[in-house]
C-alpha cells in the first residue's frame, strides 16, 4: 500500500514521499521508497547500540522478510553511535538487508567517525559516507537491490 508520510520536525526531506513500507521506533524512522531505496533516519537525542541495531533488523525480517536494499541512513548531529552499533552494523547479521549503504551526515564529526568505521570495521557491502542526500541517492541507483 502506498502512503505518503511525514515524520515533522525531523529530517522532513528525507521521511516525506511516497513508501510501500514505513515504521517509527523510540529511535528511527524506517521506510521503503517506491524506488526501491530502504531509509533509516535516525532521531535527534539519541544512543544507538548493537540491540537498537537487532531491533531495526528484527522489524525489517518480520515485515520485509529476507530480500536486500539500497540503505540510506541519516544521523542527526545530536546522534551518537556507540562501539558495540558500530561493530553490529558491520557485521553479516548487521548488514543483512544491505546490497549497498550510503550514510548522510551534516556534521563533521560523524563524517570522520564514518570515514573510521568504513576503514576498520570494514563493512562487508559497498559503504560511503556522504553530506549530500542527492548525491548519495545518486550513488545508490548505481546498484541493484536483490
Amino acid at each position: 500500500m502506498k502512503r505518503n508520510y511525514l515524520v515533522s520536525g525531523h529530517n522532513q526531506d528525507l521521511t516525506q514521499g511516497e513508501f510501500s513500507f514505513t515504521a517509527e521506533l523510540d529511535f528511527a524512522f524506517l521506510g521503503l521508497r517506491t524506488d526501491g531505496i530502504l531509509i533509516t533516519s535516525f532521531f535527534e537525542n539519541r544512543t544507538i547500540t548493537a540491540n537498537e541495531c537487532e531491533m531495526m533488523v528484527a522489524l525489517l525480517e518480520e515485515k520485509l522478510g529476507k530480500r536486500k536494499y539500497r540503505m540510506l541512513l541519516y544521523s542527526t548531529a545530536t546522534t551518537y553511535f556507540d562501539k558495540s552499533a558500530l561493530s553490529f552494523s558491520a557485521s553479516e547479521r548487521g548488514q543483512s538487508f544491505s546490497v549497498v549503504e550510503a550514510y548522510i551526515t551534516s556534521n563533521f564529526l560523524h563524517k570522520i567517525i564514518g570515514i573510521i568505521y568504513v576503514y576498520f570495521d570494514r563493512p562487508k557491502v559497498p559503504t560511503k559516507i556522504f553530506t549530500d542526500k542527492s548525491k548519495a541517492i545518486e550513488w545508490l541507483k548505481n546498484f541493484q537491490d536483490e
